[in-house]
């Protein structure tokens, strides 16, 4: 099938044999490197010469006669990049189980393929905590482990409310309860929306632009759900306050898209261009596993959104 033999960071041609019609092309390009079918999965590229802008998903199934051309860029050594990082953070809340902070706007998470910067929310916690953070971490490959403590993310684009945990037993309660605590956005989105709304459509990465996501289909596609009520309009726009009741990626961008609303800024989905993109994470209300009980944090609404909520209260923020 393929007359080139490269390493992971460079480019393999797959010629699609009849004997492989139907295989994925993360299966077909792992038997022909030496790089795993998952890590293909996750970092891989693949495109037809004829077609070289166009990126099809990993679990693309191959046609006989195809040439596909295929790279995969993993992320470099762990070590390289989480490094401290000497930064303020917005607290809301810490103890010894977990950190609440308002992200600050272009900050990404964590470490990832598309993010290589050691300049991340995790690098600023292990600056915080030093060595100890880690430490308190079982995961037997946390010396490759990107998300050591991140029970949830946000989009670089995205401010507000972000838990990070500080152990392992913290860490596994909150992911287990996540998807029945409560978390609420604010959304600024072009045109006027209905008093409520409920989107549920499956969400997949696009099928030929591999930094978005889509409504989809597609048998792989994950369920995903959200809700939103109108807090206030005027002439082009709508505020929203969005309930999230999973998490993917770019789930609240992309479902306010598909209903012809998307978010102001946000050029990726069809928005207009804007200072920035107008989504905030507002409220995060979660069950404390030391406790049992329900605690609730609230980050304030950035400057940017001001104009907005000049006619709206706290109370408008409660679902």
């Amino acid at each position: 099938m393929s007359d080139d033999m490269a390493g992971p960071a460079e480019t393999i041609t797959l010629r699609i044999t009849p004997a492989e019609q139907g295989q994925r092309l993360d299966a077909l390009a792992a038997a022909q490197s030496a790089v795993s079918r998952s890590q293909w999965g996750k970092h891989g590229e693949f495109w037809q010469a004829e077609t070289p802008e166009a990126l099809a998903p990993p679990r693309t199934k191959a046609k006989a006669g195809q040439v596909w051309h295929a790279r995969c860029v993993p992320l470099p050594a762990a070590g390289d990049l989480l490094a401290p990082w000497a930064t303020t953070l917005d607290v809301l809340a810490e103890t010894d189980d977990y950190l609440v902070i308002n992200k600050p706007l272009g900050v990404s998470v964590h470490p990832s393929a598309s993010e290589g910067s050691a300049q991340t929310i995790l690098n600023a916690v292990l600056h915080r905590y030093g060595a100890t953070h880690a430490a308190g971490f079982t995961d037997e490959k946390k010396s490759e482990n990107w998300r050591v403590g991140i029970v949830h993310r946000l989009d670089k684009t995205t401010t507000g409310c972000l838990i990070i945990a500080r152990n392992q037993r913290t860490l596994a309660a909150l992911q287990a309860g996540w998807k029945d605590y409560e978390k609420l956005y604010l959304a600024v989105v072009t045109g006027r929306t209905p008093t409520s709304g409920h989107i549920e459509a499956p969400i997949d990465r696009h099928p030929t632009k591999r930094t978005q996501m889509a409504v989809s289909q597609h048998p792989a596609a994950r369920a995903a759900e959200t809700s939103f009520r109108t807090i206030a309009q005027a002439d082009g726009w709508s505020l929203l306050l969005v309930k999230l009741h999973t998490g993917r990626t770019h789930q609240i961008r992309v479902h306010l898209s598909s209903i012809g609303h998307p978010v102001l800024g946000d050029t990726l989905y069809g928005g207009p261009v804007a200072e920035r993109i107008m989504l905030h994470s507002v409220r995060l209300r979660v069950v404390e596993p030391s406790t049992g009980t329900w605690v609730e944090f609230t980050a304030e609404p950035p400057a940017a959104l001001e104009k907005y909520l000049e006619d709206v209260t706290a109370e408008d923020w409660v679902w």
